[in-house]
């Protein structure tokens, strides 16, 4: 592969201070995604819609009672646009008998967070938990070398659920979605950078 970019960007090898490469393996034994998949299930028609994640478990019910699901395996998908979230936590909860909390989310990604806080906006008792010691799931950064940070996964945000952006009052809040000419980068030594910009 850097063979194939080194005809594009000569002095590529060059400038490649460290690399990491993730197999699907990695990403199931680290993030917990099923076969590696960054949206737990692939976003084929037979996985959309009405059969996702399961027929008859569309709706963001489960077989387990109060059990309600909020991530990238449910509709519409995957990504970081907060819409499985925001439509979870509509659902009716009138049936949740906790002592504690009126709901409990499990896991710290995007669309649960969204969950959560659409849930505790409506006056409810919110617990969160999350296994790893960061919230964001793939949107959150790792370090991969010494003083070096990248995403995991997500860099960018293509585009959020309006609806999210209008509950959660986002913008009101300091949230700005820029689009910049530079779509990628790739920082390196001395100012030798490697970027790609938008085509015009």
């Amino acid at each position: 592969m850097v063979n194939a970019l080194a005809e594009y960007a000569p002095n590529i090898k060059d400038i490649i201070l460290h690399r990491q490469v993730l197999t699907p393996s990695d990403l199931e034994s680290t993030f917990g995604l099923t076969e590696g998949n960054i949206f737990h299930g692939e976003l084929t028609i037979q996985q959309l819609f009405s059969l996702r994640p399961a027929v008859r478990w569309a709706d963001y019910t489960t077989p387990i009672r109060n059990y309600y699901q909020c991530g990238s395996g449910t509709h519409p998908g995957g990504g970081i646009t907060g819409s499985p979230g925001e439509m979870a936590a509509k659902k009716d909860s009138r049936y949740f008998v906790m002592t504690n909390y009126n709901s409990i989310v499990i896991g710290g990604g995007v669309n649960s967070l969204v969950a959560a806080t659409m849930l505790g906006k409506k006056g409810k008792k919110v617990l969160l938990l999350e296994a790893r010691n960061q919230i964001g799931g793939l949107a959150s950064s790792l370090e991969f070398g010494d003083g070096y940070k990248c995403n995991m996964i997500y860099d960018s945000i293509k585009w959020i659920d309006p609806r999210v952006l209008k509950d959660l009052e986002l913008e009101n809040n300091g949230l700005k979605l820029i689009k910049p000419d530079v779509v990628r980068i790739a920082l390196g030594e001395n100012g030798k950078h490697i970027f790609s910009t938008k085509t015009p």
